[in-house]
């Protein structure tokens, strides 16, 4: 049996009221594609002239709502009644044949997640090594960051180092006698304190002063009091006598930039700057595997932090920005340093588009709550603000918010 693939096309601004529409309609499994206004212009304004004539003005992108009909006769009248409903918005359809649909949702469904389960942590498994692939191992610390490690033909790349709470230069090289570097995606300290196991690693310049400041015993200590909630007895496993004296004095750092690339022979890991999270966040693509690992900057089932002050997080519209980009890759699956990994491609544009709504239609009051007094990052008793679209949950400070709003105001609502 064929499906119809039905199609409506929104601003960003109205696409909560048609999912609702939608869901109120019985219907599921709604893709949602953010198309930049000007190559929506290109393939179908002329037949959305009359409709939202005010957002068009604005020039907000545009959601493109994806989802199917059996080809049978209710199927072809369930469409026709949905037109009827959506009030003049052109609803798009074309035939599919559902093998190939069939085929798109079972690889979705074989999408595994590495780890996958959370372990009672042990002062053996503090470090999990995952096998991915031949190429890839995913290398989990305390339930919390993933580190990757990249094998190629001639040498590989461990992507993070974590929170140094455990020398993990055997679990490398019992899987490869290639030599490696290491690169950090930015300079936190759960990303970069497992530095202090390596003579060199790589960072984007713009970090570096935040990755020095954390190496000292106050930033050591708020490492082990973030895990003490889920592990009670951390300080035991980890020594936290000795982790408290250690340092990243004897790595020496060298700076990478856009455009760098990482030739591991048959494999490549280009380096993109992706200021937001942090000013000097970075991702590596891999073109051959048409993957990407994203550090912080997305995150699935995790909370997305942008939280930090304004001296060491970029501005909003440079985010934007660096997810536009990002946008233009080939990228299949998108391998964050916490939550769920891997994620679809798709996590990029959905990033983007969260960050959007989240411009121009947040309100501060709705997501705002007080820091509990246990909190290890931020002061308790000040406020946290909390922002969700789209299945995406963003803690931000209320400040970035201030920022890309001035931004819009000078930029005729632009937003980056």
């Amino acid at each position: 049996m064929q499906k119809i693939r039905a199609t409506i096309k929104v601003p960003v601004g109205f696409v909560e009221r048609y999912l609702a529409i939608l869901d109120q309609k019985g219907i599921e499994m709604v893709e949602s594609e953010q198309v930049p206004y000007e190559k929506f212009c290109r393939e179908s304004r002329l037949n959305y002239d009359c409709v939202f004539p005010q957002m068009w003005e604005e020039k907000q992108d545009v959601s493109y709502l994806h989802f199917y009909f059996d080809d049978t006769p209710e199927g072809r009248k369930a469409s026709f009644d949905l037109e009827y409903d959506l009030m003049q918005i052109p609803l798009n359809l074309r035939y599919e044949d559902e093998v190939l649909i069939q085929k798109e949702e079972e690889k979705k469904l074989e999408l595994k997640k590495y780890p996958a389960e959370k372990r009672k942590i042990t002062r053996e498994n503090l470090i999990e090594r995952i096998q991915v692939n031949d190429w890839l191992y995913v290398l989990n610390e305390a339930n919390s960051a993933n580190m990757y490690l990249v094998i190629g033909e001639k040498r590989a790349l461990l992507i993070d180092a974590g929170y140094g709470f455990k020398d993990m230069r055997g679990l490398i090289e019992e899987v490869t006698s290639l030599p490696y570097d290491v690169v950090c995606t930015h300079g936190h300290d759960d990303h970069v304190l497992g530095c202090k196991w390596f003579p060199k690693a790589y960072l984007n310049e713009r970090d570096y002063d935040l990755c020095t400041s954390n190496d000292n015993p106050v930033q050591l200590e708020k490492q082990l009091a973030s895990r003490r909630p889920f592990i009670p007895d951390i300080d035991e496993l980890v020594g936290k006598e000795e982790y408290l004296l250690t340092s990243l004095k004897n790595c020496e750092f060298c700076f990478v930039k856009e455009g760098d690339v990482f030739d591991l022979g048959g494999l490549t890991l280009e380096v993109f700057e992706i200021p937001g999270h942090t000013r000097g966040s970075i991702g590596l693509y891999c073109k051959e595997k048409k993957a990407l690992f994203s550090g912080d900057t997305m995150m699935k089932n995790h909370i997305l932090v942008y939280a930090q002050s304004l001296d060491t997080s970029a501005a909003p519209q440079d985010y934007i920005r660096a997810l536009g980009k990002l946008e233009k890759l080939d990228v299949e699956l998108v391998w964050p340093a916490h939550g769920e990994a891997p994620a679809e491609g798709s996590l990029i544009g959905a990033t983007r588009e969260m960050l959007i709504e989240w411009a121009k239609h947040a309100d501060p009051e709705e997501g705002k709550s007080i820091v509990p007094a246990d909190s290890v990052f931020a002061k308790p008793g000040s406020f946290s603000y909390k922002f969700t679209y789209n299945g995406i949950k963003l803690n931000y400070n209320v400040l970035h918010l201030d920022q890309i709003r001035t931004f819009m105001q000078e930029h005729e609502g632009a937003v980056e």
